[in-house]
Formats: structure tokens, sequence, C-alpha cells
């Protein structure tokens, strides 16, 4: 993760298997760096510097040898039922009572969808090998009214 410059990154390199195994993305295009906000790479930092100092206390122990941008205190990788568990607890502390890691993929499409976005750079950044699987999500549901102004005259 590159987390200077003016163009800050995030490069997804490994990806957890349903076996809870680091492996290589599954695509060419899930392996991809991706563009990062300024207050994204401050909490970033913080979250590194948090793993310097259980890195700093574990010495040989310490288990991230892969570089993970988020391990466990011990440096492992997190497992899918932590992070859902973790996702969980906050949507209840926010009241939300539905949603899912993969709502959030499906939120970040259909707003990229709205802010005008090229489908084609859409799908670079979400990481989608097909164009189908994003035209899934990349669902820009606006003022209907204003689509009849966009039909010829009948």
């Amino acid at each position: 993760m590159t987390l200077s410059g003016t163009r800050p990154r995030l490069s997804v390199t490994w990806q957890l298997d349903k076996w809870g195994d680091l492996v290589r993305p599954k695509s060419r295009t899930a392996s991809r760096t991706i563009p990062i906000r300024p207050e994204v790479v401050e909490a970033l930092a913080d979250w590194q510097e948090q793993q310097a100092l259980w890195r700093d206390r574990l010495g040989d122990e310490w288990g991230n040898h892969h570089d993970l941008v988020f391990s466990t205190r011990t440096g492992g990788p997190l497992w899918t039922r932590n992070v859902s568990r973790a996702f969980d607890r906050v949507l209840g502390q926010a009241h939300v009572d539905h949603g899912s890691l993969k709502t959030l993929r499906s939120t970040v499409a259909t707003q990229l969808a709205e802010a005008g976005v090229h489908p084609r750079k859409a799908q670079a950044f979400l990481g989608h090998a097909d164009m189908s699987t994003t035209m899934k999500y990349y669902t820009a549901i606006g003022d209907l009214d204003d689509l009849a102004a966009l039909l010829p005259d009948l």
C-alpha cells in the first residue's frame, strides 16, 4: 500500500479463499491498484502504527509475511466470518437492520453510476472481469420524472 503522494493507492494482491487460505486474486482484473481517499489514508496509517506495535511485541512470532493491510493481532489473515461478525456489530450500533459487505459494493457501484462514471471505469475500479457483472450492480436509480423529457416525441 502506498500512503504518500498526491494519488494514494491500495494494491489488491492477496485474498482469502473459502477455506481461509491466502491466494492470489482469481482473475487478472481482481489484482489491481485502486485509489483511496485522504481520510482513508489517515485511518490506514494509524492502523499500520497499531500493527507495528503488535509486530514489535511479537518479534519472530509475527505472522504477517504477506504485508497484509488487515491482519489479526498476531499478523494472521482475518477470517471472513470474523469480519462479517464485526460488520454486523457496526450495523447494530448504527441501528441498521439489513445489509452485508456485498451491499457496500453494490452501493459503490450505484454511486459511481449516479456520479456519471463510465461503466468501463466502474468495472476496472470494482475489479469485475466481466462487464455483465458490473452492469448487474451499476444501477443508478434517480428521479424517474426526468426521464420522460429524454424520450422522443411520439
